[in-house]
């Protein structure tokens, strides 16, 4: 699974359409700690959004695409220790579908509820990701 091996890129791909929508609102608003709690705007070692800055045709080329400036934060995140949470060493616990939408329990560090939509075209996506004292909102909360 992508969120296991660190692959934020394709990960990316499996949020919902709100979700990806809720990442990008977080990042355009400079609310970074949505995503990254305790993480100040431009203080993400290691990213684009780092205090050392980047050159401004590589900032472009990645801000441009959300799923690339998503990759940059979450690997950043990893790399800093700031990932609020972690799929490694997880495994599912239960599964509850009704109609398009289900709920997972995963067991990972902490404890995960995913909910999960089913898209127009019959795809699962991650609508958002929760545990305990999470944050309102999407994709995390």
């Amino acid at each position: 699974m992508p969120w296991g091996a660190a692959d934020f890129f394709t990960a990316y791909f499996l949020l919902s359409p709100e979700a990806k929508a809720g990442s990008y609102e977080a990042v355009a608003s400079g609310q970074v700690s949505r995503l990254l709690p305790g993480v100040e705007p431009f203080s993400l070692p290691g990213s684009i959004f780092s205090e050392k800055g980047i050159a401004t045709d590589v900032l472009d080329d990645v801000a441009a695409d959300q799923s690339l400036v998503f990759d940059d934060m979450m690997v950043a995140a990893v790399q800093a220790g700031h990932l609020p949470f972690s799929f490694a060493a997880t495994s599912l616990e239960t599964v509850a579908v009704d109609g398009d939408t289900a709920v997972a329990q995963v067991q990972a560090n902490p404890m995960l509820t995913l909910d999960l939509a089913r898209t127009a075209a019959g795809q699962w996506c991650v609508d958002s990701i929760a545990w305990q004292g999470a944050g309102d909102g999407k994709p995390w909360g």
